[in-house]
């Protein structure tokens, strides 16, 4: 049954283009320099670009602004298509060593980050308005799963705009909703699937999730989606094992059962 399966691994361990910033030349190098040095712990150097790191180094990462910037360069400079600049800011920067996992770096995840950052926005919005709002949240809560269930990069969009702590919320500020709750399960199970996701969920949120699965302890199907979100949280990642341990989701699994 899909509430045992769920156990088991549980317990086995806006929508709009929007102009690039602009920036000289000058300004930009600056600026990744600077990143670079605190990311070293050192003072910036006034070296064109630092050294490819080693293996044992820790991997050096740039902020989406930085990116931007290059590629509205790309644009303006050297009269580029928006794809090729940035096709060439990725390679810029992958050839030292960036990682740039965790940015917006082509034309399609910018209109895929779009979307996905319209969809966390109506989550948002019906937390905070009027309790009336409320009952549209279950359909916003489905329809941003839908946009996550296609890969990681969508949920890595999704999840940079706030939504796995949105999600998370949900179960603590309407959790006495089943409907909700269940809907939120649902979300968290598709954002838990990207890694970066995981390390993102807040110890109150894992709490607030426990404390929704009480609630509803007889609910076969919201315990199967609430545990399933759970085991993907802790896959591979020890510090939200450790978490859940000291939440007692033992505990919470043998009252389920």
């Amino acid at each position: 049954p899909p509430l045992r399966r769920a156990m088991a691994q549980c317990c086995g361990g806006r929508c709009e283009d929007e102009a690039l910033p602009t920036a000289s030349l000058d300004d930009v190098a600056k600026q990744v320099r600077e990143e670079f040095a605190q990311q070293a712990g050192g003072a910036p150097q006034a070296s064109d670009a630092p050294a490819p790191p080693t293996p044992a180094q820790t991997k050096k990462t740039i902020s989406q602004q930085t990116f931007d910037d290059v590629v509205a360069e790309n644009v303006d400079e050297f009269d580029m298509e928006l794809e090729e600049a940035m096709r060439d800011a990725v390679e810029q920067f992958t050839s030292q060593g960036v990682d740039l996992s965790l940015l917006v770096t082509s034309v399609a995840a910018r209109e895929a980050d779009a979307k996905v950052k319209s969809l966390v926005a109506k989550v948002d919005q019906a937390l905070a308005d009027h309790p009336a709002a409320a009952d549209d949240l279950p359909a916003h809560l489905r329809a941003l799963a839908a946009a996550c269930s296609t890969d990681d990069q969508e949920r890595i969009a999704a999840g940079r705009h706030g939504a796995v702590g949105a999600a998370a919320f949900v179960c603590k500020k309407h959790g006495d909703s089943q409907d909700t709750v269940l809907a939120a399960f649902g979300l968290l199970a598709e954002l838990l699937k990207a890694f970066h996701n995981r390390e993102i969920l807040p110890f109150q949120g894992a709490q607030a999730m426990l404390e929704a699965l009480a609630r509803f302890e007889d609910d076969a199907d919201l315990q199967a989606a609430g545990f399933a979100a759970l085991a993907l949280a802790i896959t591979k990642h020890e510090a939200n094992k450790r978490n859940l341990k000291d939440l007692d989701v033992n505990g919470r699994l043998l009252a389920a059962l």
